[in-house]
């Protein structure tokens, strides 16, 4: 099932399309990162989801559920508490009331909401964010870590199914943002919590996200899931030799279980992780130990490039270039970022 559908959801202000006909599916247990440059529509889009901002045009579902839609579907854009219980969020600043505690703050909304058994469920909240400490002291003294911490809790209370969060790891030292990501890691295993978390540190939703949205202008330009980022950033081989289709058919025959790709520029590209297993099966014992390591270790890259080396002189190839090239995470977003979204 998809906890977020929308379909051509937009919103305009003025003359700007802060979102332009975007199109996002979210599945049930998915950590999404939403990636996009600022200004790109990623704060506006979990506005509408969570019922903070009516969309001008288009509509979302929740749980198969339409709960916005345009004035010509007869809901007049509007989405409201009782459609968007189940849905927790933190977006920009958090609503702290700041001159009462995290425990006070948590309290309010937990009766407001009718939580049953409140003080235990935020004293609970309170420890898994590592809040349980902070006694009586107004919000107001707190850091801005400390405020987000607070603003996550109080996106927990109620046990929400789905979790909004935009930039949930400003102001935190990398302790704090540590303790952070693993607390929203087990809320999705333990919990089954689908989160939808936007941040610019990639590297922080490198190792969570399960699935990514990245977006463009207001526009969706591509989802993709964990483990196709990882095989556009992974380590690849590159061959180039003086005959690349035969080349290319000799590689397809000897190395059946691997990814090859033809490059513009008549070069072949093989990722590392599909070649490892292929590379490593005839190495003697004592190396065997190198086949369960990561694919950018030194050791398979080495094996995979000796064991193409042989194949292509066992087939008379002259070999013009074997590399193993490497594809940062953060350029492979900057890119995608940097990309027309789809007409």
């Amino acid at each position: 099932m998809y906890a977020i559908q929308t379909h051509d959801l937009t919103k305009i202000y003025g003359k700007k399309h802060a979102v332009d006909h975007l199109n996002m599916t979210v599945h049930e247990g998915d950590i999404y990162g939403f990636v996009g440059n600022n200004g790109a529509g990623k704060s506006t889009t979990m506005k509408m989801i969570a019922g903070l901002a009516s969309p001008t045009w288009g509509e979302i579902e929740l749980y198969g559920q339409l709960i916005g839609a345009h004035p010509a579907r007869g809901n007049a854009g509007g989405v409201n508490a009782t459609q968007t219980h189940h849905v927790g969020a933190l977006i920009e600043e958090p609503g702290v009331l700041k001159a009462h505690s995290a425990f006070d703050n948590l309290m309010m909304k937990a009766l407001a909401i009718g939580v049953i058994n409140p003080k235990e469920h935020c004293r609970d909240l309170l420890k898994l964010v590592g809040l349980a400490d902070t006694g009586s002291q107004p919000a107001k003294k707190f850091s801005l870590g400390m405020k987000q911490r607070l603003g996550l809790a109080l996106a927990l209370v109620g046990t929400p199914d789905l979790l909004l969060l935009d930039e949930p790891f400003n102001g935190m030292d990398p302790q704090a943002t540590r303790d952070m990501r693993q607390a929203l890691v087990r809320l999705n295993r333990e919990r089954g919590v689908t989160i939808v978390i936007s941040s610019h540190v990639l590297d922080q939703l490198n190792r969570m996200a399960t699935r990514y949205g990245v977006v463009r202008d207001g526009a969706l330009v591509r989802e993709i899931t964990e483990a196709q980022v990882h095989e556009s950033c992974g380590s690849s081989v590159r061959i180039k030799t003086a005959d690349p289709a035969r080349t290319l058919a000799t590689l397809e025959e000897r190395l059946p279980g691997a990814n090859l790709r033809a490059l513009p520029d008549q070069a072949i590209s093989i990722s590392l992780p599909s070649l490892v297993p292929a590379a490593s099966a005839p190495a003697a014992p004592a190396a065997s130990a190198t086949s369960s390591s990561s694919a950018t270790d030194p050791a398979p890259a080495a094996q995979a490039v000796e064991h193409i080396s042989r194949i292509l002189h066992d087939a008379d190839q002259v070999v013009l270039e074997l590399s193993v090239t490497e594809r940062d995470i953060e350029d492979y977003f900057v890119e995608l970022m940097g990309t027309p979204a789809p007409k």
